[in-house]
């Protein structure tokens, strides 16, 4: 018994004597592993914004000659040439990166999504369109009420461009919130009149209004803010921004909710309503009727 426990400890000791050189070994393996793997990972990150590069500029490069090639048409002919191309992209779209960031906000399908960068090329590259769209609720843009002090609001579907468009057409020059100067769709035009994203933007708003202005706004958000207030929806929950709703309810503000879709036909609908006179007595109550507004013409062309 004692012999094997010598010889148990006899092992030990060997072993003691080579374990730093085991573990020095087995150590630097390991580094060497960990650095590869690096690598490997500094290299996919280079190579995937390598081939973002190389996309963006293509896609660039390739949306000025489509400009110019959409150029040679009618002016009647273009809107419907770039429906076709965005139909034709929406594969494409599909699995890009601005249509998943779009989806993640739930205001976007992908047939906005498709058409709305078409649009964007035609329009940076300053090929006029004029756009075609339906229009539910069209009195309350074109109709007399259009020139009080208005609030347009409504989430982020980015084809609600096309109803700045539509006031521009209409001799209107809305106020929209930017951070940049901005062109109209399918214009050479900047939208003149800009409110930038400030401290100052609530009292900006409110001479707009005094002036009996309009504004044009996208209140819903990404992430929460101290004056966000949630919708529920059949998706989910829904950020939206309280500030310009409190400051058009206590001047008395005419408020119209707006969305732009995208339906299986491929018709641009442009929704627009006026919320009812007990909503407009408190913010719950607008709230509540803007959150039934977006289920109803947003979240439901999102999904598809």
């Amino acid at each position: 018994m004692a012999v094997v426990q010598k010889a148990h400890r006899g092992h030990e000791a060997d072993d003691g004597a080579s374990a730093p050189g085991l573990v020095n070994g087995c150590t630097g393996v390991r580094n060497v592993a960990r650095c590869l793997h690096r690598q490997e990972q500094i290299i996919g990150r280079s190579s995937g914004k390598t081939i973002r590069l190389i996309a963006t500029v293509l896609w660039r490069i390739g949306g000025f000659f489509y400009a110019l090639a959409v150029r040679l048409l009618p002016l009647r002919l273009r809107f419907k040439a770039a429906l076709w191309t965005a139909r034709a992209l929406q594969p494409l779209v599909r699995r890009s990166r601005v249509y998943a960031a779009r989806k993640r906000l739930l205001t976007d399908g992908v047939r906005a999504t498709s058409l709305d960068l078409v649009l964007m090329l035609l329009t940076r590259y300053g090929t006029p369109f004029d756009p075609i769209m339906t229009i539910r609720g069209a009195e309350l843009i074109d109709g007399p009420d259009a020139r009080c002090s208005s609030l347009f609001v409504g989430p982020h579907t980015m084809l609600s461009r096309l109803l700045y468009r539509r006031a521009h057409d209409r001799g209107l020059e809305p106020a929209s919130i930017a951070a940049t100067p901005f062109r109209i769709s399918g214009t050479r035009t900047e939208g003149r009149v800009l409110l930038a994203p400030s401290r100052t933007l609530l009292v900006k708003a409110r001479e707009v209004f005094a002036a009996g202005g309009t504004v044009f706004a996208f209140i819903d958000r990404g992430s929460v803010e101290r004056r966000n207030r949630i919708l529920v929806t059949s998706r989910g929950n829904f950020l939206v921004s309280t500030a310009l709703l409190e400051v058009a309810l206590r001047q008395h503000v005419r408020l119209v909710f707006m969305a732009v879709t995208v339906d299986e036909r491929w018709r641009v609908v442009a929704s627009l309503e006026k919320p009812s006179q007990e909503a407009t007595a408190t913010i719950g109550g607008l709230l509540d009727e803007f959150g039934g507004f977006i289920d109803r013409h947003v979240i439901g062309d999102a999904a598809k």
